[in-house]
């Protein structure tokens, strides 16, 4: 298991990775695709690719970052290249996964914080602080 340090996921949707059978990601459909890995669908539903923070709409399913692979993602990984955007993306290691894997997508269920941006951590302070003040309340 993957899992992005720049978000915060609910522990019954860490669980779901976890005790799925197979390889896969948790996704959710958002509103600003260009700020994530967005997956294209296959007939079955399984993944058939992912780009990373798309220019042009290709889809609005998100990689939350959180993943399950065998330990191949490993050796894929250190031979992934440099993109264009001058970063080892963890998209382009997912493709080449991809093609010898199949890849379930699990939809989040429970609550998601994204905290990749700074107006993202204000937001997720604001709630965690909320979320604490409402148990010490009770």
């Amino acid at each position: 298991m993957l899992m992005n340090g720049d978000s915060i996921f609910a522990k019954t949707d860490l669980l779901k990775v976890v005790q799925s059978h197979g390889y896969g990601c948790l996704v959710m459909e958002v509103n600003t695709p260009e700020k994530y890995g967005i997956f294209q669908r296959k007939p079955d539903g399984l993944a058939q690719k992912i780009i990373e923070k798309p220019k042009e709409y290709v889809g609005n399913l998100a990689s939350i970052g959180v993943y399950k692979f065998d330990s191949s993602i490993i050796k894929i990984a250190r031979e992934t290249p440099v993109s264009v955007r001058g970063e080892y993306e963890i998209t382009d290691a997912i493709n080449t996964f991809l093609l010898s894997h199949a890849f379930c997508l699990w939809s989040v269920q429970g609550k998601f914080i994204d905290i990749g941006y700074i107006e993202d951590i204000k937001t997720a302070h604001k709630m965690l602080e909320n979320a604490i003040f409402q148990k010490l309340s009770v």
